[in-house]
């Protein structure tokens, strides 16, 4: 066999061996024709959810999200709200009325940080620094409080059951996103899905504390002893949900939904002058 004739072979075999064996046929099966239910199926498709709109007379709100499966410890969050624009930095008291249309939430066994879902009033308020924040992105300091129906994935309470809560926090990280350090929490009640609650929160500088109110039961206090004379990094005042989601190696992903409403959304007399 000549010097051409074994290079031709060569290229032959060469082109033989690239072909990909042969496969039996198989044919196609339906995931998900998207007929008889309004709703995306989340046992087949993975995705978060937001709607936001005014009907009815009030400010309906609905958030889906879910954690992640890197590892068995911290947690996934997540926010969606409003921020107030006119004049934040007037805004010292906030009250609304909040209804937890409906809501889910899953923890991880193999982590021990509960889920949880929020529906919110929440504002930054002041900086604890001797100065003030030079970057806004860097929250450091930032002391924010909340007053909110929270429910978490290791509650105790029946299926049906939210708690309203206030809480005052430090940033510790740049985007207060993760990690904050906890001044005071007071439990204000327990609030059923479907029912109407007025939540209530109070900055009172000259006092050096919060006040916050489920209804019209009695104030709850939360003191601090940090300095309160520097604006915050970050001004905003707020009202909208949250999700904060246990990450999950070791078993299924989890999630957090909250539909919302909120209605007469009030704040001191004086932020309006």
């Amino acid at each position: 066999m000549n010097k051409l004739t074994l290079l031709a072979a060569a290229a032959l075999a060469s082109v033989v061996s690239a072909t990909p064996p042969a496969h039996a046929a198989e044919a196609y099966a339906t995931y998900e024709d998207f007929t008889g239910d309004s709703r995306i199926d989340t046992t087949k498709f993975l995705f978060p959810e937001r709607q936001r709109n005014i009907s009815g007379g009030k400010l309906n709100m609905l958030m889906r999200e879910y954690g992640t499966q890197l590892a068995d410890t911290n947690f996934t969050a997540d926010s969606w709200g409003l921020n107030i624009e006119r004049g934040p930095e007037k805004i010292r008291w906030m009250r609304a009325t909040v209804t937890a249309k409906s809501f889910s939430v899953t923890g991880c066994g193999t982590n021990p940080e509960p889920s949880d879902v929020q529906a919110r009033l929440i504002g930054a308020f002041f900086n604890v620094g001797a100065t003030p924040p030079a970057d806004p992105n860097n929250r450091i300091g930032d002391v924010v409080a909340t007053v909110r129906l929270i429910r978490y994935s290791d509650s105790a309470d029946a299926s049906t059951v939210l708690r309203a809560e206030g809480t005052v926090a430090r940033c510790t990280t740049a985007d207060c996103n993760l990690d904050t350090e906890e001044l005071g929490r007071v439990d204000l009640g327990p609030v059923t899905v479907g029912t109407a609650a007025t939540l209530a929160m109070e900055w009172q500088p000259g006092n050096n504390r919060f006040a916050f109110q489920l209804n019209a039961n009695a104030k709850k206090l939360v003191a601090y002893t940090v300095p309160d004379a520097q604006p915050p990094a970050r001004l905003f005042r707020q009202v909208g949900l949250r999700t904060r989601l246990a990450n999950c190696f070791g078993g299924p992903r989890t999630q957090g939904f909250v539909n919302a409403s909120f209605d007469n959304l009030q704040v001191n007399s004086s932020a309006l002058q």
